[in-house]
């Protein structure tokens, strides 16, 4: 891994990360200011009237407490594809357009190997989406110190923000690699992002039908449970672990296809 490159990358996609985590930031400050154990009996009221729809976005758990209410409403919709449309765009700027547009042979004229040169772009990937993870959990932390102070539990929600680490490199993994298999680094690109909303359909089809737990069984998102880790239930922060685990796998793959490929540069 070559850290200049590492940081000229993590430079050339700063200004879509913090795009994003404006966005995800103003959308946690309006998540945390709605909430008002007071209405917890109104908004069940609104699940009992439109079930499918709450269950469709992953929100139809009960919320008892702050970190119950800011995990229902942010960890199956918001903090899934937000972040994953920030990878497409980065693994694009980073991968994909370069290796279609020839610019990429710049970089491998540098007197470094091709497994270096992928690694540190999977550095600067890596840095970029804990740095994300990391702001998003501390604009949480704040609003809620702010809003309602001594109603977080802070460590409840950093195992559930932890363990979007795991899901978050299984998508990108899942995107690089198709980028790096595939002959036609754009159709990759789609492929991996196809692969990526296809499994998150899954798990809104699996909500909205409670019989078809087949797709549980075959979506691997179905390994983070941020519910499950907020309440620190066992074989919770190990599933969460193992999704981490595959993601790496991907990336893994991903270096040996790209060295290994023909790259018409």
């Amino acid at each position: 891994m070559n850290l200049i490159l590492v940081r000229r990358e993590i430079k050339s996609n700063l200004f879509s990360a913090l795009m994003f985590f404006g966005v995800i930031a103003l959308y946690v400050v309006c998540i945390v200011i709605m909430y008002d154990p007071s209405l917890e009996a109104s908004l069940s009221t609104m699940q009992e009237a439109m079930p499918e729809l709450f269950a469709a976005f992953g929100m139809a758990s009960p919320t008892t407490t702050l970190v119950d209410f800011m995990v229902n409403y942010l960890q199956k919709f918001l903090l899934v594809l937000f972040p994953l449309a920030f990878m497409l765009m980065a693994v694009h700027k980073m991968l994909v357009k370069p290796l279609e547009s020839g610019s990429l042979a710049f970089t491998l004229a540098l007197p470094l190997t091709r497994r270096c040169i992928v690694l540190s772009f999977i550095g600067a990937f890596a840095a970029l989406l804990i740095g994300l993870l990391v702001a998003t959990t501390l604009c949480e932390i704040a609003c809620a110190a702010l809003l309602f102070p001594g109603d977080l539990d802070a460590s409840a929600l950093l195992r559930a923000n932890a363990g979007l680490l795991g899901l978050w490199l299984f998508m990108g993994g899942l995107v690089f690699l198709g980028v790096c298999v595939l002959p036609r680094p754009d159709r990759g690109f789609f492929a991996g992002a196809g692969v990526c909303l296809l499994f998150y359909l899954m798990g809104m089809l699996a909500d909205l039908q409670k019989d078809w737990d087949i797709l549980k069984v075959a979506n691997p998102y179905e390994l983070y449970q941020a519910t499950d880790l907020v309440s620190n239930t066992a074989g919770a922060v190990t599933d969460a672990l193992l999704l981490g685990a595959i993601g790496c796998g991907l990336f893994a793959l991903g270096v040996l296809a790209f060295t290994r490929r023909d790259l018409s540069v």
